[in-house]
């Protein structure tokens, strides 16, 4: 059809038919197009729905020139206009074998699925079933204006299979659709894109490099359980070096999930651990607030009551992403901010006295990923209380340390503790010092969970009030005295 000048006939009106009959096997189209002003190319379904529908001028490969189906019987026109000077178009067609496909299941019992971009294989189809109640979508990433060519590459269809009667538009579609917030470098709190199940979605490779350098997250979960007995449906924030403020209250049925994805800046893949700074937190409610990595409750890493929360004014934890189940009717205020960059180390100012935290390993609990050690060949946590008479009380919850991974506790002037691999149980430890360092080298190459410390610093100097019991002891013994003295004169 294309003449040796690289021209082609004029005003032709041309149709092919495309029919498989394979199982499991889905239809991979790859056009080159490069069609004059008034071409016309389009593709369609048995049933009339648009795959490629393009008129010229056009010259270029743009998402639409990789497309995946798993229609059976498709129809292919082109009409040349008058002007056919362009180098025309090329179709290539192959069938990919589709098993075994990927399954996201989200259930009452693992409601929440948080993946990125580059966790999608290219040009493999996920379907994305759920057992009941409503499918949310979150989306968090800085990097809106860099990361959107790549959403243009992603295909959501409903129901499973690529069938393009169900196409519902690129990823890049549904999020413009919708409300969701994109609002550069910030702390945010999120809103949901709800979406109808099954879905079946693909990332296609694209014409740019295919490993994305930018930090982004996707959040699926069940609204009905994720999101049960908190005020909203926006329990879900995006918090980042800027940080922000967080009020939040569950409501009287039950506890409440709030949730924190942290963003470094970094032009990096997200990171699997982040510090997440929280300061400022007061808490009131009748129940504990839980503080746990992770989606729910199952990791728990600390928890404080009402009557302690005072105490709680400068916390860090290790957690990408990072929740706090609020009992029912409790009420949380919380300042967060978040980094990655942990080779300064941490310092936590335990003041004004007393003072209450935990200490934790990068990783913990989690002994079997290694992404979670990236970066962390010392961790060191600084402790300061600005008075020689403060008194520590470390309590250690965890300890899985392996053989070369050290854990070392220690001030100007004494070690206190030197691990060198699990040491058996370790009672609580009490130390007077101004401050303490908490250094955590773990070996190369070890699959281990690290350790868990709370720990509580008072001011040993503070007097306190003597007890009832305290004044009563010596006013009952003087009267007794007294009483001895009377008796022994009236015997006189």
């Amino acid at each position: 059809m294309i003449n040796g000048d690289g021209s082609y006939c004029e005003k032709m009106n041309c149709n092919w038919t495309i029919t498989y009959s394979v199982d499991d096997m889905i239809l991979q189209i790859y056009s080159y197009l490069s069609i004059s002003n008034d071409d016309y190319l389009s593709i369609k379904t048995l049933s009339g729905a648009q795959i490629l529908n393009v008129s010229g001028p056009l010259s270029l490969l743009n998402p639409t020139s990789n497309i995946f189906t798993s229609d059976k019987q498709l129809y292919v026109n082109f009409i040349s206009g008058t002007q056919t000077n362009s180098s025309g178009w090329l179709i290539i067609l192959a069938l990919i074998k589709n098993d075994p496909q990927n399954f996201i299941n989200l259930t009452s019992d693992s409601s929440t699925s948080l993946l990125t971009l580059n966790e999608l294989q290219l040009n493999s189809p996920y379907n994305i079933m759920v057992e009941d109640g409503t499918l949310d979508l979150f989306v968090s990433t800085l990097y809106w204006g860099y990361l959107q060519r790549y959403f243009h590459y992603v295909d959501v269809f409903n129901g499973t299979g690529l069938y393009w009667d169900n196409y519902l538009g690129t990823l890049y579609d549904i999020i413009q659709n919708q409300s969701s917030l994109f609002d550069g470098f910030s702390s945010t709190q999120l809103k949901p894109i709800t979406l109808n199940y099954p879905l079946t979605i693909i990332r296609k490779k694209s014409r740019h490099n295919d490993t994305l350098f930018m930090e982004n997250w996707l959040l699926l979960r069940i609204r009905d359980k994720h999101a049960v007995n908190c005020p909203d449906t926006n329990n879900v924030f995006k918090i980042y070096s800027t940080g922000m403020t967080i009020d939040y209250t569950a409501r009287q049925s039950g506890d409440c999930i709030l949730t924190v994805l942290c963003l470094t800046g970094l032009p990096d893949m997200p990171k699997p651990v982040c510090k997440l700074d929280l300061s400022g937190i007061r808490y009131t409610g009748n129940g504990n607030l839980i503080g746990a990595r992770g989606l729910s409750n199952k990791t728990e890493i600390f928890n404080l009551n009402s009557q302690s929360t005072s105490a709680w004014t400068d916390l860090t934890v290790y957690a990408n992403p990072f929740s706090f189940i609020i009992p029912s009717n409790g009420q949380i205020h919380v300042n967060a901010s978040a980094e990655y960059d942990f080779s300064f180390g941490n310092t936590i100012n335990c003041y004004p006295l007393p003072q209450n935290g935990i200490l934790m390993s990068p990783q913990y609990p989690y002994a079997n990923n290694p992404n979670l050690m990236e970066n962390s060949t010392l961790t060191t946590t600084y402790l300061i209380a600005f008075t020689p008479s403060a008194q520590f009380e470390l309590t250690f919850i965890s300890l899985d340390l392996k053989p070369n991974s050290f854990l070392k506790i220690y001030d100007y002037s004494n070690v206190y503790l030197n691990l060198n691999g699990t040491q058996g149980p370790i009672d609580k430890k009490q130390i007077i010092s101004e401050n303490l360092t908490i250094s955590y080298a773990p070996g190369i190459n070890v699959n281990e969970k690290g350790f868990l410390i709370s720990y509580s610093v008072v001011d040993t100097a503070v007097h306190t009030t003597p007890s009832s019991s305290d004044i009563i002891r010596p006013l009952n013994i003087f009267i007794l005295f007294l009483l001895k003295v009377v008796i022994s004169n009236f015997n006189k």
